[in-house]
């Protein structure tokens, strides 16, 4: 029998594997009209700014001004599959909290674009 997932669990395996998440970020990104090399730095500048963002650091806000939209929003969207593929189970407050960071600091750029 396995033992569920805290919410500290699944965030330090999102730690832990950032840039694995950033990596299957980027081939989204790519299919929502980015080039290679802006799918793979808005992949990790915005795996950046959720991390930050669940960790209350929101002076990382900012990153994502430096993010087109389309990539914002496609980010937005595949956020809750691509944890689930990442993490075997992530705690639904898990999921609910990165999403909210996310979108919490992505607004501040969707509303200046």
């Amino acid at each position: 029998m396995n033992t569920p997932l805290s919410e500290a669990e699944a965030f330090g395996i999102l730690e832990t594997r950032r840039e694995m998440f950033a990596a299957a970020m980027a081939p989204i990104l790519r299919r929502a009209g980015a080039d290679v090399a802006a799918a793979e730095m808005g992949a990790v500048l915005l795996t950046d700014m959720m991390i930050g963002a669940c960790r209350d650091e929101f002076s990382s806000q900012h990153v994502a001004r430096d993010v087109p939209r389309k990539l914002i929003v496609a980010f937005g969207d595949s956020l809750v599959p691509l944890l689930k593929d990442l993490i075997d189970a992530p705690p639904a407050g898990f999921l609910a909290r990165c999403v909210d960071a996310y979108w919490k600091s992505a607004s501040s750029a969707l509303e200046a674009a």
